[in-house]
């Protein structure tokens, strides 16, 4: 399987690309936009969080397929 799904800290690597590369620098979005999705990313991993008993940091992709 693909580290990036299985290994925390790849997604946590993919996730601040996608704020930083995708968001910030190609797309240019207001800092309402950023805040809106930092907000939806809180939401789905504290959700995940309670439903799995694990941090966020030890989620891995396998968590979220099932939980949600």
């Amino acid at each position: 399987m693909n580290s990036l799904l299985t290994d925390p800290t790849e997604f946590a690597g993919l996730l601040q690309n996608f704020f930083v590369d995708r968001l910030l620098q190609q797309k240019n979005v207001s800092p309402q936009t950023i805040k809106a999705y930092r907000d939806t990313f809180r939401l789905l991993l504290n959700y995940a969080e309670r439903q799995k008993g694990k941090p966020p940091t030890k989620l891995d992709s396998g968590d979220t397929y099932e939980t949600l």
